[in-house]
């Protein structure tokens, strides 16, 4: 669900469905979801399900050294 995956990750059942998402995910589009959940970080953080999320996809790395964030999955 292009740019709506910030608002779905606030969710109780959402949350668990970002993360599966992302897991599943080809590089470029978890680049894709982590960009989207990095522009949400503020409300995300207000939220424990939007916490977990953005521990899950690593978000803080995604934005001080996407490089790293990158290479961190292996692909």
């Amino acid at each position: 669900p292009q740019g709506r995956w910030g608002t779905i990750a606030q969710d109780r059942f959402g949350c668990w469905t970002v993360e599966k998402a992302f897991t599943a995910a080809e590089l470029t589009k978890k680049s894709h979801i982590a960009s989207e959940l990095a522009q949400h970080e503020r409300a995300l953080g207000g939220s424990r399900f939007g916490q977990a999320v953005l521990s899950h996809c690593k978000i803080p790395h995604f934005k001080t050294d996407r490089k790293s964030w990158l290479d961190s999955f292996g692909e």
